[in-house]
C-alpha cells in the first residue's frame, strides 16, 4: 500500500519491522529493497537484494531488483551478470528479458539487445511501444529513458 502512495520512507520502515521479527526470511529484504529502488536509494537497494539472495540464491526477482539498482548507478556490467542469471533460470520471462536487453543496450551491446528485444515484440507485440513498456515494467526513469533509445533504434 505505501509503495502504491509513493509513501516509501514508511515502507521501508515497515519492512524493517518485517526483518527484525524474520530475519531468515528473504521477502522483508527484497521488499525493502523494491521500495529503495522506487525511493532511488540504489545503493541500501543493492545491500537489501544482496541480503535477500544470500538466503535465497534461486529466486529471479531478487537478482532483477539489483539488476534495476546497479543499472541506475551506471553498473551496467553488474546489472548484465544479474539479469542473465535471471534468464538462465526464466528464459522466457518477458520482464528478465526486456531488462537484459535494456542493460545491454546501455553497455554497447547493441546488436544483442535489438535481437533479444525483437523476440519480445514477436511474443508481445506491444514491446514496440515504449510507453506501454513503462507502464507495465515499473521502471525507474533509467531504464525506461534507455527502453526509449533501443525501442528507436530498431
Amino acid at each position: 500500500l505505501y509503495l502504491d502512495q509513493e509513501q516509501f520512507d514508511e515502507a521501508i520502515a515497515d519492512f524493517g519491522e518485517m526483518i527484525v521479527l524474520e530475519p531468515d526470511d528473504p521477502e522483508g529484504y527484497y521488499q525493502r529493497a523494491v521500495a529503495y529502488n522506487m525511493k532511488g536509494d540504489f545503493a541500501k537497494a543493492i545491500a537489501d537484494a544482496n541480503a535477500a539472495l544470500e538466503l535465497d540464491p534461486e529466486e529471479i526477482d531478487f537478482y532483477a531488483c539489483r539488476a534495476e539498482a546497479n543499472f541506475c548507478m551506471g553498473n551496467f556490467s553488474e546489472a548484465i551478470a544479474d539479469f542473465e542469471e535471471a534468464y538462465e533460470a526464466e528464459p522466457d520471462n518477458p520482464y528478465i528479458i526486456a531488462g537484459l536487453a535494456v542493460a545491454k543496450h546501455a553497455d554497447g551491446e547493441r546488436a544483442e539487445a535489438y535481437d533479444l528485444w525483437r523476440f519480445l515484440t514477436e511474443i508481445e507485440d506491444s514491446f514496440s511501444d515504449p510507453d506501454w513498456v513503462a507502464g507495465i515494467l515499473n521502471w525507474a526513469p533509467a531504464l525506461t529513458a534507455e527502453t526509449r533509445k533501443l525501442v528507436a533504434g530498431l
